[in-house]
């Protein structure tokens, strides 16, 4: 059977069968958003949340140095550990990039808005932030990592 073939049977089927063309494309679409919504979690699994970062123009010493603060307050333990990267090249160029890791879905179901140290953030290191973007929440992987 050629291309040709295959793409005239094709055509045809969406032309002879439309409204089975849709039911199907509806069950597939029904099915992966299903199927991928319950394989979000699993408790057994460790999480690592990573955002970026854009600090309004002139102001990363005093970004660095409060948030510097509330890491030293708030993030001092492996519980609660968040390191702070700044970006040296790319187009992310100048972003700082953090990363909190070892998360268990515990962690997200908790309410994180009302924790002293998100509060202290929002008060004290969000007025030098211009933009947050790219958060992302990652699950590691044990047997294909080295530690």
């Amino acid at each position: 059977m050629t291309h040709d073939t295959v793409s005239l049977l094709i055509t045809n089927h969406f032309i002879l069968f439309p409204n089975l063309c849709k039911i199907q494309v509806y069950l597939g679409l029904d099915y992966f958003f299903s199927l991928s919504l319950t394989a979000q979690s699993n408790p057994n699994w460790k999480y690592w949340v990573t955002e970026k970062v854009e600090v309004k123009r002139s102001a990363s010493v005093e970004f660095e140095k409060t948030a510097a603060l509330k890491t030293k307050k708030y993030n001092n333990t492996l519980e609660t550990a968040i390191t702070t990267y700044k970006v040296m090249d790319c187009p992310d160029q100048g972003k700082y990039e953090r990363i909190q890791g070892y998360k268990d879905i515990n962690w997200f179901n908790s309410n994180m808005s009302s924790s002293a140290g998100t509060k202290f953030w929002m008060k004290n290191v969000s007025k030098f932030v211009e933009n947050y973007k790219g958060r992302k929440v990652w699950w590691r992987i044990k047997n294909l990592c080295h530690n």
